[in-house]
């Protein structure tokens, strides 16, 4: 049977799993310096196995411990947009998922999205971070 690594603890989990969804890791990053940061604080429904193509709504919720109000939509004027990104590409089927509005220094922000497993049955890593329309 196959090791699913969680939070770093190693378990073991009952079923045929096709592929693995190895632990969640969010990064805290800062896109550009200190004006520009964001901490993991929590996930609901982030399945542990999925199959190939297999579909999941889950929820990431994300800080804003910068200094700047994070913003959403179309910036006509220059303004910095940003959004929840996927830190490995578009593993998941969504490489970038939208704000629904502002967010306040010290403010919470929880995005809920569809997530698709990849089509090639193996172990990928889970990892989301903060972007800003500047980074890639």
């Amino acid at each position: 049977m196959p090791r699913l690594m969680q939070h770093g603890r190693e378990g073991r989990r009952p079923g045929l799993p096709a592929l693995q969804l190895v632990g969640l890791l969010l990064l805290a990053t800062t896109a550009a310096g200190a004006a520009d940061d964001a901490s993991f604080v929590s996930y609901v429904d982030v399945p542990t196995t999925m199959k190939p193509g297999d579909k999941a709504t889950v929820t990431v919720t994300m800080k804003n411990t910068g200094t700047t109000t994070w913003t959403s939509g179309v910036s006509r004027s220059g303004g910095t947009i940003y959004w929840l990104g996927a830190a490995n590409g578009t593993d998941w089927g969504q490489g970038l998922v939208a704000l629904s509005g502002a967010v306040a220094r010290n403010a919470t922000h929880s995005f809920t999205f569809e997530i698709t497993a990849p089509s090639k049955a193996m172990n990928y890593a889970f990892r989301w971070r903060m972007r800003d329309r500047l980074t890639t």
